[in-house]
């Protein structure tokens, strides 16, 4: 007598939607994970030479598959706004892994949601796009809840570290979204290798010398963190790219979000950081802020287009 045949999960059998999502809760994680490390290792570290090892694993990441394609589509003839693409994409880099290493570890994924909103601001200035008053007003909110989330009552006690910390988590998101106009910009002409290839050159680059100034040698073990640190980031670009290709981006992007829980997390338990109610009141107004702006204010826009935009800025 045959037994019953076995119903088995499949991968395939999921919903695009679905494994966009899984794809991109994957990538938060990484994202969260990697976040965490770059913490742990600034307390040991500068965190400029931290973000020129995380530039350089992610040139040595990318020339192998440039150089099976014989460096075709390497070539523009847009250098000028590629250079200022490169310089603002270093700052904000230097800019981020220095807020990481200052900050809450939540508190600063949180700040760093503020990208969209900086974008909004940006694309109706600089790209012609229309804002609308209900954006208008979620952008509002959303920056409200950056004054919420960074307990301006207790601005007197704050340390140095925290002020710096603070104006550099911001500086990032502001740049971050420039960034993105470039990227906008940009992608009307050029391909998407050659977007990820010249900025990943320029970021290892441009990172060397800050890096050098606050030279010092890390030992193995902190040179297999700095490892993990360009794994992970790699792994969470793949990810995000996996997630937007088979993915409908407004559908998906909401995942994103969890990268703040997970930073909780590893924040708590690493790093004993106990999120207060100003700290989650404030994540809580960004998030549905960031939130109503990517589902109601989007235009079409190809899940390729999006992807190719978050691979630029990791």
């Amino acid at each position: 007598m045959s037994k019953p045949s076995l119903s088995i999960w499949s991968w395939s059998e999921l919903s695009p939607n679905l494994r966009g999502a899984i794809w991109l809760l994957f990538s938060a994680v990484c994202l969260a994970g990697m976040s965490g490390m770059v913490k742990m290792l600034g307390g040991q570290m500068h965190p400029f030479e931290i973000a020129f090892f995380r530039c350089l694993f992610g040139l040595a990441a990318i020339v192998p598959f440039v150089m099976t394609s014989g460096g075709t589509g390497l070539k523009t003839d847009r250098p000028w706004l590629y250079a200022l693409r490169c310089a603002i994409g270093v700052t904000t880099i230097l800019a981020n892994f220095y807020s990481l290493t200052n900050l809450p570890l939540a508190t600063a994924v949180a700040v760093s949601f503020t990208k969209p909103l900086f974008m909004l601001v940006l694309a109706g200035m600089f790209l012609g796009e229309i804002v609308g008053w209900q954006r208008g007003l979620a952008t509002a909110v959303g920056f409200f809840g950056v004054i919420v989330l960074l307990h301006p009552n207790t601005i007197g006690s704050m340390d140095q570290r925290f002020v710096l910390g603070t104006l550099a988590a911001i500086y990032a998101a502001f740049a971050m979204a420039v960034v993105l106009v470039l990227v906008k910009k940009l992608s009307v002409t050029e391909q998407p290798v050659t977007l990820l290839f010249w900025f990943t050159l320029a970021s290892a680059a441009g990172t060397s010398a800050p890096a050098l100034a606050v030279w010092q040698m890390p030992t193995l073990v902190q040179m297999a963190w700095l490892v993990a640190v360009g794994v992970l980031a790699s792994a969470a670009q793949y990810c995000i790219f996996r997630a937007y290709q088979i993915g409908e981006a407004t559908v998906v992007s909401p995942v994103d979000y969890t990268q703040l829980l997970w930073a909780g997390v590893i924040g708590n338990i690493f790093f004993a950081e106990a999120p207060d109610s100003s700290m989650l009141a404030g994540a809580v107004l960004i998030i549905a802020s960031t939130f109503y702006i990517l589902r109601h204010g989007a235009r079409a826009k190809s899940a390729a287009a999006t992807a190719e935009a978050i691979l630029t800025e990791i």
